[in-house]
């Protein structure tokens, strides 16, 4: 993917990879992606990139390798990390209860209820391990009491 060569080492993520796997109702026309290196957009005749810094213990967690004959290969984040790397982003979500952020999920980003009950919460679990993160490891507990509540 352009993308991932444009700035390197770097994963598609945040708005465009929850767009890709229809999670979001949104078209998202801008890649957004995640690198170790500083923050950057560039602006190019293909269209608008922006890169979001993570940190290195975070970076290689929850992503993969795709490829298909239309678009090539890309380094993406899975679903559960596109939503991790976009709440760890939103420094105003840090301090939301549970409730708060479930409400986030589904009025806020409009990804629905039988979406976000699908994701693996172990690799959340995993994510949230490799951020270091409160907030994140808060995702995993409420998705899993969602799980068990039906």
């Amino acid at each position: 993917s352009v993308a991932n060569m444009l700035y390197v080492p770097s994963y598609v993520s945040f708005e465009y990879a929850l767009s890709y796997y229809g999670l979001i109702p949104e078209r998202v026309y801008e890649v957004t992606s995640a690198s170790i290196r500083a923050k950057r957009t560039f602006e190019t005749s293909i269209g608008r990139f922006s890169y979001r810094r993570v940190p290195l213990k975070a970076f290689s967690v929850g992503t993969d390798w795709l490829y298909d004959e239309k678009l090539g290969g890309r380094l993406i984040a899975t679903k559960e990390k596109a939503l991790c790397d976009k709440v760890r982003s939103e420094k105003k979500l840090g301090k939301l209860t549970q409730e708060k952020l479930w409400s986030y999920f589904i009025n806020d980003l409009r990804i629905e209820l039988e979406d976000l009950i699908k994701f693996d919460v172990e690799l959340v679990r995993d994510i949230a391990m490799a951020y270091n993160s409160r907030i994140l490891r808060s995702i995993g507990v409420i998705i899993a009491k969602r799980k068990k509540s039906g």
